[in-house]
């Protein structure tokens, strides 16, 4: 029975249940912040989180794909040695500066507009957790630790919401109390992936170097663009709706594109970190036959789960928004289904991208997403002063459709994706049936909950008995036959 848990856990959708309690405790979260929050309150916290995240990317965020890279390269304590010890020196300057413009910018802000002083150390606590767990976690997976990976993604999201009602039950201030709930669980967490890691035991300050710091930014340097850029893709329309409306629009629009984005986030990340360690063990040996069939059940893996959840999102769309955001967001509902929709084609795009992040190459990628945000941006001015925020979520949609479209059309073709047309076709035949099932399930008489759930479970099952009929997956390879890489 362990080695059968050991072989799902390590399988291409292993990782995918724990996602999918992440992405349950997640969407919890968001019914109960629609709740406990106004609408402008909302709408702030929306703004000050998205800021936080854009330094984020800036400063840190991009440093994590040169670690999960380079990580697995490592094999001698020497290798060891020379890695953490320029990750560490690199972090601590980097995490230097940013004390410093921090300290500068918080004493403008205070001397001159008697901003909020707790808030700036609410601020401090919510970035440095929220940096330090995202790291440190995401290297868990590609050094053979990912049961406590998994142990600390779904302890984070299980105790977040409840430290954040818990706070709001003694009376904490609405202003803080999201702030404070998600900087001290990240804090928490973080910790303990940091000292499961170890990297202070191979540091070495004569490891440091400038050759080293120099391969680091020569393969993370775009990707800082690359993550700004998917950022503006995803959240600036909320600025340019607050350009030109009051808080109260970002307010009806964000919880409504979090749901979606929150869904396919579990999705993408936890087929990706399913397959993409063994993706780069493969390409490491360089056995390019191994990389395509994994690549290719990786791209498989995505369509069985999301093309059957975008449809879903679509349909149910109003359900979903009356079943879990308070009711005083109505007008967003619909934002739910073109963010799905938008989601689907990036996570597509994500495994056209492999071919040039394996081969090092990232600047391709940086291209792709600079066109792709000048759209979206071009867009979102043109079109969101007249139509609203119901324009912001057609025109990232719009994006992201583009943005898959030139990655598909630039990619070099070296790694071929073998893709079993049939399972796929078979798969399209399922969503079909489904989409079926889920409109005539539309005329039961049910109350919210009661009636997205009734549908949901209709929608599964007709779903699953046509992908069981037509054999897209066998089972027992997929418990037994791991090295076939399922």
């Amino acid at each position: 029975m362990k080695n059968v848990f050991r072989r799902v856990l390590n399988s291409g959708m292993g990782y995918l249940p724990f996602k999918i309690i992440e992405g349950i405790f997640g969407i919890i979260s968001l019914s109960m912040y629609s709740y406990l929050l106004t609408i402008d309150a909302y709408g702030n916290y929306g703004i000050v989180n998205n800021t936080m995240m854009i330094i984020y990317l800036l400063s840190i965020g991009w440093f994590v794909f040169v670690a999960i890279r380079y990580v697995k390269e490592q094999k001698t304590i020497t290798d060891k040695e020379n890695f953490y010890s320029n990750v560490l020196a690199l972090q601590g300057i980097v995490l230097a500066c940013l004390i410093l413009i921090y300290i500068t910018f918080g004493s403008g802000l205070i001397i001159a507009f008697e901003y909020d002083k707790i808030l700036l150390l609410t601020y401090i606590l919510f970035f440095g957790g929220y940096a330090l767990t995202q790291f440190y976690t995401h290297l868990l997976l590609y050094i053979d630790r990912r049961l406590m990976n998994v142990i600390i993604v779904v302890l984070s999201a299980v105790l977040k919401p409840i430290l954040v009602f818990t706070l709001y039950k003694l009376s904490v201030p609405l202003i803080y109390i999201l702030f404070i709930g998600h900087g001290l669980v990240d804090l928490v967490m973080g910790l303990i992936a940091f000292v499961t890691v170890k990297p202070y035991k191979y540091f070495k300050s004569s490891a440091v170097n400038k050759a080293k710091f120099r391969e680091f930014f020569n393969y993370g340097f775009p990707l800082i663009g690359l993550t700004l850029t998917m950022y503006v893709l995803n959240v600036s329309d909320r600025y340019i709706i607050r350009f030109f409306y009051s808080k109260s629009e970002v307010g009806l629009y964000t919880p409504n594109y979090s749901l979606a984005s929150a869904a396919f986030l579990m999705i993408s990340y936890g087929l990706s970190r399913g397959f993409y360690p063994r993706l780069l063990t493969a390409w490491k040996d360089k056995d390019i036959i191994r990389t395509e069939e994994i690549l290719a059940s990786g791209i498989k893996n995505f369509l069985f789960i999301a093309l059957p959840a975008t449809t879903g999102m679509v349909l149910l769309s109003k359900t979903i928004g009356e079943a879990f955001i308070s009711e005083k967001y109505a007008q967003g509902y619909s934002v739910i289904g073109f963010v799905a929709i938008g989601m689907f084609f990036l996570g597509l795009a994500e495994y056209a991208n492999k071919e040039w992040e394996l081969n090092g190459n990232t600047k391709p990628i940086f291209k792709n997403s600079i066109i792709a945000a000048f759209v979206n941006l071009v867009f979102n001015f043109i079109f969101i002063p007249i139509y609203g925020f119901i324009a912001a979520a057609v025109t990232t949609s719009f994006s992201f459709v583009i943005y898959f479209l030139i990655c598909i059309i630039n990619r070099k073709k070296e790694i071929h994706y073998g893709l079993n047309i049939r399972e796929i076709i078979s798969i399209i035949i399922a969503n079909l049936v489904m989409i079926i099932a889920v409109v005539l399930s539309g005329m039961l008489n049910l109350s919210p909950m009661p009636l997205l759930a009734a549908r949901v479970l209709i929608g599964v099952l007709s779903y699953m008995i046509i992908i069981i009929v037509l054999k897209v997956y066998d089972i027992k390879k997929i418990l037994y036959n791991q090295e076939r890489d399922y």
